[in-house]
């Protein structure tokens, strides 16, 4: 049974591509298979009584037999070509015969055949149901202009009708072939709204899975904007990063001049102390000690530097103040030729798990716009609160109003002009007291008042 309704969906599945002739294609099949199945049944019976009957009726069985068989040939080929892709042409071969049929019979028995009269809109749906409501209106309009002459010719007694059948009764075979009618005409509306109701739940669940893809495509749109923003700004702080080092790169060599030239003297006495009697042995090791503390000096400058600018640092327990002091040495020169003194004013040693090296260049950052601001002092107090560290950051410079205090975080965003920095230090350093360290920065700042930036972050263990 399977493999039956399996061959049966096979024969009048559609073959187009388009929805829209797909769903024409498969209720043209199924009519056409539908009337080669109905003529196969009625050539069979009158072949049955072609044997069975006698000379008479054999002869006329003989001439229905040929007409079933030719009508048979004609369904078989409008179904070999819609398979073979014509359909509009099967579709047209099919209601022009029907369109026909009733056509004759108002000629041959009269106008107003019951028959004929239902046998109409079942050509009309068809007609519209496959090929074109434009069609459909066309055979309206064919339909009345032939009822319409036919009845003109039959009134005018230029044809003569057999109406016989006005007459008679209904039998049992007139009102089967009126319900079969009726029920043709339903089944093929029935076909008509059912692929057009599976089209549209077709239709329902593309545009829900379109909806859903371009819903997935906008969160992978943004994750990709996101990643590529991230990647950006990556850039622009190493840009940054080195902007800092040319900046700093003036004071750096001046600071090391000076150690440079200390150590220069002491392994200048050191060589001549070498000449002279073991008297001088103590100026021998004090000239050491100065050519290892200068030496020191330069080393602490170069790695401090180095570590800021190449931004190599990893999480480990560093002191913060020792961390401060860094900061505050490496932008010492540069503080110095701008006329800002940096104070560092705290008494607690505090230590907590972190990198070092993000951490002294959020320092390093708010220092760098407060020497670049026309500050006279900036001050640096630390102490611990509670289970954390505070740190403020308190400078006298010019302020600033309310509408640039709200920006200030805002990536790229700057009051320096062309001239000036590139809009990442703040917004870098709220990133990294944010994410880094879990704790919050803060600023406080009036025109003519100086600004004040407040630093809180939780004291974690390794």
């Amino acid at each position: 049974m399977k493999r039956l309704v399996t061959c049966l969906r096979s024969w009048v599945a559609p073959r187009a591509a388009i929805e829209d002739v797909r769903r024409k294609e498969f209720i043209l099949n199924i009519l056409l298979m539908s009337c080669i199945s109905l003529l196969i049944l009625a050539l069979g019976m009158e072949v049955i009584y072609f044997f069975i009957g006698d000379a008479t009726s054999s002869k006329n069985d003989s001439l229905d037999i040929w007409i079933i068989g030719v009508l048979l040939g004609y369904f078989f080929l409008l179904y070999k070509s819609s398979r073979r892709g014509f359909i509009s042409a099967a579709a047209y071969g099919l209601v022009g015969p029907l369109f026909l049929l009733p056509a004759y019979m108002g000629f041959r028995w009269g106008v107003d055949l019951p028959a004929e009269l239902v046998f109409y809109p079942l050509v009309i749906v068809m007609a519209g149901v496959l090929i074109s409501t434009r069609v459909a209106f066309l055979v309206t309009g064919l339909t009345g202009f032939t009822l319409a002459t036919t009845w003109w010719l039959q009134t005018s007694g230029i044809v003569a009708i057999n109406s016989y059948w006005e007459t008679e009764t209904w039998t049992v075979g007139d009102v089967i072939m009126i319900v079969l009618i009726y029920g043709i005409t339903v089944a093929v509306s029935w076909l008509s709204n059912r692929e057009i109701e599976h089209s549209l739940v077709r239709a329902r669940i593309s545009e829900r899975e379109l909806k859903e893809e371009r819903d997935l495509l906008e969160v992978r749109v943004q994750e990709r904007t996101e990643e590529l923003q991230a990647v950006q700004l990556e850039k622009m702080r190493q840009a940054y990063r080195f902007v800092e080092f040319g900046r700093l790169a003036a004071g750096l060599f001046h600071d090391l001049m000076s150690p440079l030239t200390a150590l220069s003297l002491n392994i200048e006495n050191i060589t001549n102390s070498a000449t002279r009697d073991a008297g001088t042995a103590s100026q021998f090791v004090q000239d050491i000690h100065h050519a290892q503390d200068a030496t020191a000096h330069m080393q602490k400058l170069v790695e401090a530097l180095r570590r800021h600018i190449a931004r190599e640092g990893k999480e480990e327990y560093f002191c913060i103040r020792r961390t401060l002091e860094d900061a505050v040495r490496v932008l010492h020169s540069y503080a110095r030729q701008r006329q800002t003194s940096l104070s560092l004013e705290t008494n607690d040693v505090v230590s907590t798990y972190g990198d070092p090296i993000a951490f002294i260049q959020v320092v390093t950052n708010i220092l760098s716009n407060a020497i670049e601001a026309g500050a006279a002092h900036v001050t640096i107090l630390m102490s611990k609160v509670q289970r954390g560290v505070e740190i403020k950051i308190e400078d006298d410079g010019p302020g600033m109003n309310a509408e640039i205090m709200k920006d200030i975080f805002e990536p790229f965003f700057s009051t320096k002009g062309s001239t000036g920095g590139l809009g990442i230090g703040l917004p870098s350093a709220q990133r990294i007291i944010e994410k880094e360290f879990g704790g919050t920065i803060q600023v406080d700042s009036a025109v003519g008042w100086g600004t004040k930036f407040t630093i809180y972050f939780p004291i974690r263990e390794p």
